[in-house]
């Protein structure tokens, strides 16, 4: 499982990564910090093998496919200006592979602001 908790400062953000009796918490390393379906924290890297290994690049189940979103995520969102808008940090989201034919909700939120957007897939 996986948990990403943020206050209004970029200290107050982390990731716990956990299992049903251990929890690594991550704190956020730069200006960016994202999960996607793998582990990161070393603790838990065997609990990667779990994942399906990909028949095709666009395999979104496999740890390549998993890698892939968090990288392009943290490349995207790097790139956007600290001002940005809600809107356009959300618009993040939509960059294949991090939007995929399993997606099925999305979130952004901005504590400092106090401002919260929730979408689900439309289907289809």
């Amino acid at each position: 499982m996986f948990f990403t908790v943020c206050g209004a400062t970029p200290e107050q953000a982390c990731v716990i990564e956990r299992t049903q009796r251990e929890a690594v918490v991550r704190p956020m390393p730069g200006p960016v910090l994202v999960q996607a379906n793998h582990h990161v924290a070393g603790r838990f890297a065997k609990n990667n093998a779990d994942i399906l290994e990909a028949e095709s690049e666009e395999d979104v189940f496999s740890l390549a496919g998993s890698s892939q979103r968090a990288e392009t995520l943290t490349s995207a969102l790097a790139e956007i200006p600290d001002s940005s808008s809600l809107e356009t940090v959300a618009n993040t989201l939509n960059r294949a592979p991090v939007l995929n034919r399993d997606t099925c909700q999305q979130m952004v939120f901005c504590p400092g602001r106090g401002e919260l957007t929730v979408w689900r897939k439309a289907e289809g």
